[in-house]
């Protein structure tokens, strides 16, 4: 059963937080997995989704997600009319998809897992390639790179947690991830041969998922706390940083020709698991008319409650 639909969204792609030191600060103690065992096996007497009748006129409303099984029953419940199943089908997403069978797959081994993945299985493709991210960082980097050449806006989010990972790795050796001078030596040389900044690369990918995703310009890289509020980006930065992703829309968009993929349609989303706020900075910075955005006009701000947590959303009708 699905009890954290929101949390799900903001660490769908994150390798287990005792893996990532730099994921234990972002994990609230009372969050819960897709796999949380505080399973109800039904809503509440009163359907579940019932705003906080404390909450001012005109303050955004919260709704209590206890007993939630699905992402559509969230758009149900909220009167949107929105297919969830074909919005993230259209934009290559599995593991949102399915958050329960996402946590079957990823208790697997790695040999089970790549039998699944050599048998043409998208999930376990995933799911062993979120394994090695930490563990064989230059692997998990090629693997991301023939997601995002499929089509996946997941593999885009995890590409840039994966350059993240490979950045703080190197950034701070004494608080590594028990790579080998062999593995720290390998991505040393990809990066002087392929002249990356692993900084400007990471914000690049996160701008292009945000823009994919339908969420306003800035607001995932505000949640991360090398960037973000905490991590001082000047205005440079953000330039540097949307100019790349420019680049990477261009060379995907040449690929997706060649091999007849559709790129993926930049809407905004049934669900948006961040605050409807845009970052001023970044939309100077990158404006739409150079990296496309959705346009969320249309869509209201909510929070959604579990237990003590909640949690900043927004849903959208049919664009």
């Amino acid at each position: 059963m699905l009890t954290v639909v929101a949390w799900l969204g903001f660490l769908w792609l994150q390798p287990d937080a005792d893996d990532d030191p730099m994921m234990q600060e972002a994990v609230p103690a009372e969050a819960g997995g897709a796999g949380d065992a505080r399973d109800t096996g039904a809503y509440p007497p009163d359907g579940g989704m019932v705003a906080d009748s404390t909450a001012a006129e005109g303050d955004v409303p919260e709704f209590d997600i206890y007993g939630l099984t699905s992402y559509q029953d969230l758009l149900d419940q909220l009167g949107i009319d929105r297919d969830w199943a074909a919005w993230a089908l259209n934009h290559g997403i599995v593991m949102l998809l399915e958050p329960e069978l996402w946590q079957v797959y990823i208790a697997m081994d790695e040999a089970e897992l790549q039998a699944l993945a050599d048998a043409g299985d998208v999930l376990a493709e995933f799911a062993v390639t979120q394994k090695l991210m930490i563990e064989r960082p230059m692997e998990a980097y090629d693997r991301i790179r023939l997601l995002v050449l499929e089509g996946s806006v997941e593999a885009m989010d995890m590409m840039q947690h994966q350059l993240r990972v490979m950045e703080q790795g190197l950034n701070r050796p004494a608080q590594s991830y028990g790579w080998s001078e062999e593995t720290t030596a390998g991505m040393q040389r990809f990066i002087d041969e392929s002249g990356v900044d692993l900084r400007t690369e990471r914000m690049a990918w996160l701008l292009l998922t945000e823009s994919y995703m339908g969420q306003p310009r800035g607001s995932t890289m505000i949640l991360d706390p090398t960037l973000g509020d905490g991590g001082q980006v000047m205005p440079i930065e953000y330039r540097a940083a949307c100019e790349r992703a420019q680049q990477l829309r261009e060379s995907l968009l040449e690929v997706w020709d060649e091999t007849g993929i559709n790129e993926p349609a930049i809407e905004a989303p049934p669900i948006g698991f961040v605050a409807l706020e845009q970052q001023p900075d970044l939309l100077d910075a990158c404006p739409a008319s150079e990296l496309p955005l959705a346009d969320l006009s249309g869509c209201r701000q909510i929070r959604l409650r579990f237990e003590s947590t909640v949690w900043d959303d927004y849903v959208c009708p049919q664009p």
